[in-house]
């Protein structure tokens, strides 16, 4: 939801525009714009954060991503106080890669599906495939990332049977 409030203001104009088509504030036709704006912008946000979380926890920005993986760490290590990036690379990239990625990109497929069904439930909307290019976008992001994910743990594994 943090994610959602910086990137609001996109969706001013929209919501301007059905006030002056006679909506109400409190309209299921505007709920339903501002939850299909709300889970497409957080979920577009996270896939971003999936792919910059290396440069945002060098920089020391706790992105919602960045913030899952420390969550993810704290189970994994949980006597550990103190990460340090040199040492435990590797450690991290582990940790994001068995469990925060893909627990990232399900979060953002959920919100595309949720914000795809909103869209679909405006019925001033004749056409949404504009609109909705933006959901398939965001989907295909996620979907990758997951595909991504389960390739490397199935070539991991096979390397390591290999091994032994």
């Amino acid at each position: 939801e943090k994610k959602y409030r910086p990137a609001s203001g996109h969706i001013l104009g929209s919501i301007i525009m059905f006030l002056k088509l006679g909506y109400k504030l409190e309209s299921a036709e505007v709920k339903n714009l501002i939850s299909y704006f709300r889970n497409y912008l957080i979920a577009t946000q996270i896939n971003d954060d999936a792919h910059d979380w290396r440069e945002d926890i060098e920089r020391g920005r706790i992105s919602t991503v960045v913030a899952m993986m420390l969550e993810d760490w704290k189970k994994e290590y949980p006597d550990v106080k103190e990460i340090n990036l040199e040492k435990d690379s590797e450690k991290l990239q582990k940790i994001f890669w068995y469990g925060t990625m893909s627990r990232a990109c399900r979060i953002s497929l959920e919100l595309s599906q949720k914000s795809r069904q909103s869209l679909k439930e405006i019925s001033v909307f004749k056409e949404i495939s504009c609109l909705e290019r933006y959901c398939n976008t965001t989907e295909s992001v996620a979907r990758q990332g997951i595909d991504e994910h389960e390739k490397s743990i199935e070539f991991l594994k096979a390397f390591k049977r290999e091994r032994h």
